[in-house]
């Protein structure tokens, strides 16, 4: 599913894991005795423009890629592969049950 459409803060694992790596990277950057362990160089502005750019181009190329797949299939491939995990899981409950009316 679209990122907009599952809402970009609903999971917390991803948002945790975000923050801690931001965190992390802010300092190695800009702390200065990491600075000088790991021989880093102050960014300026056009840099740290061109980090987030890169950084975020995933994010807007998987959503068109996406948005592609819903106009040219009418869905998106993600949906497909949740609906046929959902049918094994009700197949393993079945036998399950049957398996536990046989005792």
């Amino acid at each position: 599913k679209s990122i907009f459409k599952v809402g970009i803060f609903e999971n917390r694992f991803l948002i945790g894991a975000f923050l801690l790596g931001t965190i992390l990277q802010c300092g190695i950057v800009f702390v200065p005795m990491f600075t000088k362990i790991f021989k880093l160089a102050q960014l300026n502005i056009i840099q740290w423009v061109y980090c987030i750019t890169i950084s975020i181009l995933p994010i807007i190329i998987m959503e068109c890629q996406k948005k592609i797949n819903e106009i040219k299939f009418g869905k998106t491939i993600y949906e497909y592969k949740e609906k046929r995990i959902s049918n094994i899981e009700r197949t393993l409950q079945i036998m399950i049950q049957r398996k536990s009316e046989t005792k």
